[in-house]
């Protein structure tokens, strides 16, 4: 409207206005991730029990670690 380019516009409103949604999704996700980690880390890894999380912490703990299986499903 006052001489911008769209870029300009992009940069200076949009990307201000939508940076905080982006920073609180990305925690969102850090804190699920956490979470849906916290039981089998706490319960099933002394008693053996082995779930996908684990899994993938048990192929990244290992050394050298196996970052091939930690990436794929089993």
């Amino acid at each position: 409207m006052s001489g911008a380019s769209v870029a300009q516009v992009v940069r200076r409103v949009t990307l201000k206005l939508v940076w905080p949604v982006v920073a609180a999704s990305f925690l969102i996700l850090f804190v699920r991730g956490i979470e849906s980690f916290e039981n089998p880390a706490l319960l099933g890894l002394p008693a053996g029990i082995e779930v996908f999380t684990s899994s993938i912490y048990q192929a990244i703990q290992a050394y050298p670690s196996n970052v091939g299986l930690a990436s794929t499903t089993r």
